[in-house]
This record gives structure tokens, C-alpha cells and sequence, in this order.
């Protein structure tokens, strides 16, 4: 993740999964792990969630002491649960933006971390 984007970049985001155990699964799919984006100033913009067009559960092998990296593109649009039609419209404009990537943890409580950046106009 970067600080700031320019107009015509399209945010990445990365979820980075580290194992300090032995070798176990994560489910990356879509339904459990989540980027959300939010307004510094309002509130949620856009999350990864709202709209998958796969819901099954992505198990990924982690090896002991390994890692394994979910990438994640933003495009600037906004979104809210269950994709209603018609769509919220418009894109994100400039302004300091968090991030929350959050994975459902092995208790099913989600783990999560937070980061902020900037849209730049």
C-alpha cells in the first residue's frame, strides 16, 4: 500500500497472512477475508464484501514460519452491502481514506489491522 494515490491510480491493497506455527489453512476467499475502505471524515465507502462474485471459501496452505499475500485493486467506486440496483453512484474523490483488512480468525473472531492514505486530486 502506498501513502497517496494519484487521480488515475487504482489503490492496491495486500493482506499478508504470517504463520508462526506449524504448517496450517486460512480461508482467503472472499466472504473471509475483507478490505474495507472508509471516509477519514464520513463514513464506508467501498468494501470488498459487497459485491463477490464467488462467496466460497478459498483454503490456502501456510507453510511453518511462512506467509501468504491476498492482493487486493480498488477502483474508486463506492459500494454497500447485498449490491442493491441501482448502485450508490460516483467515485471516491481526494482525502485522507482507512483501510481495515480484516480475516476471520480460527475462534471466528475476525482479526484485523488498519492503515490510512490519500487520494490525491
Amino acid at each position: 500500500m502506498q501513502n497517496a494515490y494519484q487521480p488515475k491510480d487504482r489503490p492496491r491493497f495486500e493482506l499478508t497472512v504470517r504463520n508462526s506455527g506449524p504448517a496450517c489453512r486460512a480461508d482467503l476467499g472472499r466472504m473471509a477475508s475483507l478490505i474495507t475502505v472508509s471516509e477519514a471524515s464520513a463514513g464506508r465507502v467501498w468494501s470488498s464484501g459487497d459485491c463477490p462474485t464467488d462467496r466460497s471459501s478459498t483454503w490456502v496452505g501456510i507453510p511453518a514460519g511462512g506467509a501468504v499475500t491476498e492482493t487486493f485493486v480498488w477502483d474508486r467506486s463506492r459500494s454497500i452491502p447485498e449490491c442493491p440496483t441501482p448502485a450508490p453512484g460516483g467515485t471516491a474523490g481526494d482525502g485522507v481514506y482507512l483501510v481495515q483488512a480484516s480475516l476471520s480468525g480460527v475462534s471466528g473472531t475476525p482479526v484485523t489491522a488498519r492503515a490510512s492514505f490519500r487520494l490525491e486530486s
